[in-house]
């Protein structure tokens, strides 16, 4: 499945070409959160605050992104790392808005 995802992230990301400056920028400052690594040697309490405001981070960008560009072929990719990323809704409590529309967005991405 992970594997599935991964090549439709990257069909997704060949067809931004068309895209904007503007998203272009949306986009890069997402895939730096993305790409940030958290340096093996830090303590346990630094490794989970860094990976805390990451997610945070990754959260705040990707939504932005998704609201601004919501044509933007890079929405697929968008939705499918958050929702590795991000924790999992309780099955048993409503999904808020920004869960569902993540929801709907992978599932999209995927039935692609």
């Amino acid at each position: 499945m992970r594997l599935l995802l991964l090549s439709l992230v990257a069909a997704c990301c060949v067809g931004a070409a068309d895209a904007s400056p503007a998203a272009d920028q949306a986009w890069s400052e997402f895939e730096q959160i993305r790409a940030t690594v958290i340096p093996v040697d830090a303590t346990k309490d630094e490794k989970n605050a860094r990976w805390k405001t990451k997610v945070e981070n990754l959260r705040r960008v990707g939504a932005a992104f998704l609201d601004e560009y919501p044509d933007d072929p890079r929405r697929w990719a968008v939705a499918v790392h958050l929702r590795e990323n991000l924790p999992w809704p309780d099955p048993q409590s409503p999904l808020s808005a920004f869960d569902a529309r993540l929801r709907d967005l992978t599932v999209a991405a995927v039935e692609r």
